[in-house]
Parts: structure tokens; C-alpha cells; sequence
């Protein structure tokens, strides 16, 4: 049986998530309703995780379908990954366009801290 959940992060910048897959190697799936094992086909587009037995569909509003079986489908630690490498990836692409740049990238105890400038 699958155990499919809802992740609350949401995905909003298509481009920034193509991006972060070839960032950390993943693959990234442009295709509408991409199947997932329950047979459910609700997404825009998909991620396929290394290691992952099933993709990342990710839905029209930005949320993410994720069924990794308990852990025996993939690591949550390489989806954690990913939801922060995009989300440091949307900060900075939301403070270039402002003017700002990175003074400082630190990555303390699992957190990525950045310090933006002019």
C-alpha cells in the first residue's frame, strides 16, 4: 500500500525547480500528469529524486505529492535536500532582481544562513 503525502512547501517557480534538479543531479520531468504508484495522476510536472523509486509530482498550486513508502522508496533527507537548496535558490533569485547580492553563505548545524547586501 502506498503512504503518499502532501508536502506543504510549495513549488511556485518552475524554472528555479528545473534549476535545483541540475543542481544536485536530479531529473527534472516536464510533462503533465506524471503517475504515481497509487495509480493518481495530479501534476504539472515531477521530480525524479536519486534514489527514489517514485517522482515528486508536483500540482498546479505549488504543493508536492511525495510517496516514499516509508523510506523504502527513497530518503526523505534527499527531498529535505531539495526543498532547501530550491528555497535558497528562490532567495536568491527574489534578491538579485531587488539589488542585493550574498556577502556571506555559512551552512550551520543542517541551516543555510545567507547574508544579503548592496
Amino acid at each position: 500500500m502506498s503512504h503518499r503525502t502532501e508536502v506543504k512547501t510549495q513549488f511556485l517557480d518552475k524554472e528555479i525547480v528545473k534549476k535545483t534538479c541540475e543542481e544536485l543531479g536530479h531529473e527534472f520531468v516536464d510533462q503533465k500528469n506524471v503517475r504515481m504508484f497509487d495509480g493518481s495522476t495530479e501534476s504539472e510536472y515531477a521530480v525524479k529524486l536519486k534514489g527514489w523509486s517514485q517522482p515528486v509530482c508536483v500540482k498546479q498550486d505549488g504543493s508536492a505529492l511525495v510517496d516514499n513508502y516509508e523510506g523504502r522508496w527513497g530518503d526523505m533527507a534527499t527531498f529535505n535536500q531539495f526543498c532547501q537548496r530550491y528555497a535558497e535558490n528562490v532567495t536568491m533569485s527574489h534578491a538579485e532582481r531587488n539589488g542585493y547580492r550574498v556577502l556571506h553563505r555559512e551552512e550551520v548545524n543542517g541551516t543555510i544562513q545567507l547574508r544579503l547586501g548592496r
